[in-house]
């Protein structure tokens, strides 16, 4: 058993052989007996390991806005073109001074992982467009209280009004936290 999210079922099994004259035999290798979960921990954390020297995907690395939010398109550039309509005379060495202040606070960083979570769910279909919607608004209000800032409330009807409300939010919570 286990609390991360399913992938499969636990009665998949895999079938080894070895010498068939042993006196050692195993009906199943699958999670629900000790075989199937010592190799399942070894092979998890073997592919953690080949994460982490291949792609440099460690915790460390991961603990980003941006590396939350990459896959809905949610960048340092994109975050820029943001700021420069904030701050119409804004460079782009001004903005990624500050944002390298928030990207990685743990605050911002939950923050959009929880946003994350929501786009997942409604793509995936397991929420509805509506329901998305709705708490989208109470996640982003919960931001402007934490970072003491008053977005201008667009209406929120879609997953790209979302990420345009959250990008907004982002650049203010990163420039009130500069004091910029």
């Amino acid at each position: 058993y286990s609390e991360n999210p399913a992938t499969g079922t636990g009665t998949d099994s895999t079938v080894i052989i070895c010498d068939p004259k042993s006196p050692l035999y195993f009906r199943s290798a699958g999670k629900h007996n000790k075989l199937g979960e010592l190799i399942g921990k070894t092979v998890k954390e073997a592919v953690k390991k080949a994460l982490g020297n291949q792609n440099h995907l460690y915790p460390s690395t991961q603990h980003s806005v941006t590396e939350r939010l990459r896959r809905y398109g949610v960048t340092e550039e994109v975050l820029y073109s943001y700021f420069r309509e904030y701050k119409k005379d804004g460079i782009e060495e001004e903005w990624r001074h500050l944002w390298r202040k928030i990207d990685r606070s743990s605050e911002m960083v939950f923050i959009s992982s929880f946003l994350a979570e929501l786009l997942d769910e409604y793509r995936w279909g397991l929420a509805g467009n509506e329901e998305a919607c709705h708490m989208a608004k109470k996640l982003l209000q919960m931001t402007e209280e934490a970072y003491g800032i008053q977005s201008a409330s667009a209406e929120i009807k879609s997953a790209e009004d979302i990420k345009d409300a959250f990008c907004r939010l982002a650049v203010q919570a990163a420039v009130k936290k500069n004091g910029v």
